[in-house]
Order: structure tokens, then sequence, then C-alpha cells
């Protein structure tokens, strides 16, 4: 009978499998750590635009009443000392962006003034300022467009629903078409009839309201003694209109006269 050898232990083969895998990953590790140190060094050395490059887009915004972004009215975030020496120098005077702006800009002068009295560096900076200037301005163009675009479609909305709201209307409209048209014949008949009773009347009518008037100072007389003085003084009135009218007519003046007996002249 023959005694076999040991098996090697399991926990010694998965010490040395760990151990490898370790030993594989560690470079691989190491590296995205030198790669993230390289990238936070390139996000650190970016300049930060300059408060003068965005003056164009603030004034077009506060022209056409454009809201900032959530972004721009966040506070703004502290800068660092390299990031500060940075901007310094990479800033370009207010100056070189302020003479593009004025009435009396000539583009060949400017380019030869630059030439003269800037040197490469110079050059680049003004470049690269008037570059971002000019992309802000872009940029700026097309929220505007966006925003005119978007006003045109809410617009367009808003008298879609008018429209909608109207049509169901619209039989109710051309039903009341008819009796509104009925209504403003009877009321202009109506108007007419009253015009031409004022105007001449009935002879009946005119008959009528003479022999009111020719009773008058009886009636006059009778209110006083009674001492409603304050309706005799209101049919005087009613009265005295009409002889007012008939001014002329035989008569007329023989009622008045007895009429201010009775009452008073005024």
């Amino acid at each position: 009978m023959s005694i076999a050898s040991p098996r090697p232990s399991i926990n010694l083969s998965r010490r040395t499998s760990t151990s490898t895998i370790t030993s594989t990953r560690s470079p691989s590790s190491s590296r995205p750590a030198s790669i993230r140190d390289s990238t936070n060094t390139t996000a650190n050395s970016t300049p930060v635009p300059a408060p003068s490059r965005r003056r164009d887009r603030a004034a077009l915004r506060e022209f056409y009443n454009l809201q900032a972004s959530d972004a721009a009215k966040a506070p703004p975030a502290p800068i660092t000392q390299q990031q500060q020496q940075q901007q310094q120098e990479d800033t370009t005077p207010p100056d070189a962006l302020a003479v593009l702006d004025a009435p009396s800009f000539s583009a060949d002068r400017y380019v030869q003034e630059l030439l003269t009295s800037s040197d490469a560096e110079g050059l680049l900076r003004t470049l690269n300022s008037i570059t971002i200037s000019s992309l802000g301005l872009e940029g700026d163009k097309k929220a505007l467009v966006y925003d005119n675009y978007t006003t045109l479609l809410s617009a367009t909305k808003t008298i879609s629903k008018m429209r909608e709201n109207v049509d169901p209307m619209a039989p109710v409209t051309t039903t009341l078409e008819p009796a509104v048209g009925h209504i403003v014949d009877v009321a202009v008949g109506i108007s007419e009839s009253r015009k031409g009773g004022g105007k001449g009347g009935s002879k009946e009518g005119d008959r009528e309201v003479v022999r009111w008037v020719l009773g008058a100072p009886k009636r006059l007389g009778k209110m006083k003694e009674e001492g409603r003085n304050e309706e005799m003084e209101k049919q005087w009135d009613e009265v005295r209109t009409l002889l007012e009218k008939w001014e002329g007519v035989k008569g007329v003046e023989e009622v008045r006269r007895k009429c201010e007996e009775v009452v008073g002249k005024d």
C-alpha cells in the first residue's frame, strides 16, 4: 500500500493568486492618478476670462432684457493665486477693446498701431480678446434669436387656443344675428313713432292738449285753495312750457295772464 503525496494547501494558492493580481494591477492603478494630476494642472492653468471681455454681451442682455442663466447668478468661485497671476498676464487693457466701439474706428489704422506698438505676445493677447468677444456676441445673437422664436411659438399657441374657444360660439352668433336685427328694427320703429307723435300727433290728441291748457287757470286756483302748492307749481311749469311754444297764437296771452294771477309772477 503506497502513501499518497500531500496536496498543496488551498489557502496558499489563493494567497499566491491574490498577490499576483495585486502586483499586476498596481502599475495600472498608479497611472490614472498621474493622469488626474496632469488634468487638474491643465484645468488650473486655463485662463479665466476677464470681465472686460463680457462687456458687449452684458450690454446686449441689458438692452434686450435677457435673463441671465443660473450659472451667471451664482456667486463666483474663489480665484487661486496661480489663476490670478495668469489672469494678470493674459488680460488685455480695457482700452484695447473700447477702441472698437468708437464711432471713428478705423480697422486699418487700428491694425497699423497694433503692429507698431505691440510685440508678438501683445498681438496674440489682443487677438485672443477680440476672438472671445466675437464668440460671445455670436452666442448672444443666437440666444436672442432663440428667445424671439420662443415668443413667436408662444403667441402662435395662444392664437390657436383663442380660435378653438371662438369656433364653438360661431353657431350661437349666427343664430343671434336675426334676433338682434329684429330688435333693431323694432327699436327704430318705436323711435320714429315717438318723434311723429311729438311733432304732430293725431288731431284728437291736439284738441285734448288745448282743452287741458285752457282749463289750467281753474285747476291751478283749486290747487291753491286746497294748499297743494307743490303740485300747482309743477303743473304751471308744464302749462308755461306749452304756452311758450304756442307764442303768437290767439288766446295764449289771455291764458298766461289768468294763470299768473293765480300763481303769481316769478
